[in-house]
């Protein structure tokens, strides 16, 4: 079967091809064409309709692709604390030290997994650096402890401020009932 395919092939002339569009036989010279980006072989006719066409003669012409411009990068939204500040417990360093022991876990081990270096982490459970509120974010996060927390109402001594007298629904109740009890 392939033998006889070959030599039809071998038998055909060029006055024998047929246009793969129209089906009609090329008689003198076929045009390689290009339709839709599939290459052809078609009769004069046809080829009319291409603009474009196909073999070592022509070789498409490299477009140039216009240059995209690259959106403006947008600037990372940070996010906003509440208005309230906080501070850091005391003894915040042997806190730091004791749980991360618990853990199991080395100075270089915890620095690692929370990309930080081991030198600070150092300074800071001696107590010789103050963590910034995103380091102290990220011990709390992975060690599951609290280190900030909101600032004490209390005054030098010790003793806590006492907020002024504000009334209750419940004393203006019992404010009535001695107004009644007197009048």
């Amino acid at each position: 079967m392939k033998e006889a395919l070959k030599n039809s092939i071998e038998t055909m002339d060029d006055s024998m091809m047929e246009c793969e569009i129209c089906g009609k036989g090329i008689h003198g010279e076929p045009h390689k064409i290009i339709i839709d980006g599939v290459k052809l072989i078609a009769c004069g006719e046809c080829a009319k309709t291409s603009s474009s066409s196909w073999g070592l003669e022509s070789k498409p012409a490299l477009r140039k692709r216009p240059l995209l411009k690259r959106p403006l990068l947008k600037p990372r939204r940070v996010k906003v604390e509440a208005l309230e500040e906080l501070e850091l417990v005391e003894d915040y360093g042997s806190l730091i030290r004791r749980t991360r022991e618990k853990f199991g876990f080395s100075c270089e081990e915890l620095g690692r997994k929370i990309g930080e270096r081991v030198s600070a982490l150092r300074k800071v459970e001696m107590n010789k650096m103050v963590p910034d509120q995103r380091l102290a974010k990220k011990l709390e996060y992975f060690l599951r402890i609290r280190l900030l927390v909101k600032p004490s109402t209390e005054i030098a001594e010790g003793k806590p401020v006492q907020k002024p007298y504000e009334l209750t629904l419940g004393d203006v109740v019992s404010i009535r009932k001695k107004k009644d009890v007197r009048g």
